[in-house]
């Protein structure tokens, strides 16, 4: 039922997030929505996961923008411990995050120097959001 799925994606994230050689976690083609980001939170702020892909999964602004504040947390911890970020892949295509998620996916592309692989096809962001993002991925000097 619907309403079981933000609990099973919090166990499912919660068993995940301290897990030492998991390297990708790809959510993708799950429609549940920006209703569930919240229980990403705490695996995307605690994993040192080098790719993460939720794409197609209707997130829309405000769950995008849970997203990425989540992604910039985790930079920050790493910071903060002294060490760099694993994060290298970034998937979030078809998610509808439009402009108004653009400025913390910037913060959190800027915050993760070590980018390399960043997709977000077909979420309805505009010129004035493709800036913003531009701006924070200029910050990723290994972007490829």
């Amino acid at each position: 039922m619907i309403s079981e799925i933000p609990h099973a994606l919090s166990a499912i994230c919660d068993a995940l997030a301290t897990h030492p050689t998991l390297v990708e976690l790809d959510l993708s083609d799950n429609a549940f929505g920006g209703r569930c980001a919240e229980n990403m939170v705490n695996f995307l702020e605690k994993t040192s996961i080098e790719r993460f892909k939720l794409n197609n999964n209707g997130m829309g602004p405000a769950g995008g923008t849970i997203i990425a504040n989540a992604i910039l947390k985790n930079a920050e911890t790493s910071q903060a411990e002294g060490r760099e970020s694993n994060l290298r892949t970034v998937v979030c295509g078809r998610n509808r995050l439009e402009n108004g998620s653009a400025p913390a996916w910037a913060k959190a592309f800027a915050a993760h120097k070590n980018l390399r692989e960043v997709r977000l096809p077909q979420n309805g962001i505009r010129p004035e959001g493709i800036k913003q993002l531009a701006e924070g991925l200029s910050q990723c000097p290994a972007l490829e």
